[in-house]
């Protein structure tokens, strides 16, 4: 069985300023709180 230790996971998020900054500050919240 292949050892999952040599693998890395990477999460990228972003947001559109159309939605509002009240939803980019959320958006950079949760980013950060990942």
């Amino acid at each position: 069985m292949n050892s999952l230790k040599q693998y890395e996971a990477w999460f990228i998020t972003g947001s559109q300023h159309l939605y509002g900054e009240e939803t980019l500050k959320q958006v950079a919240s949760h980013s950060e709180q990942i």
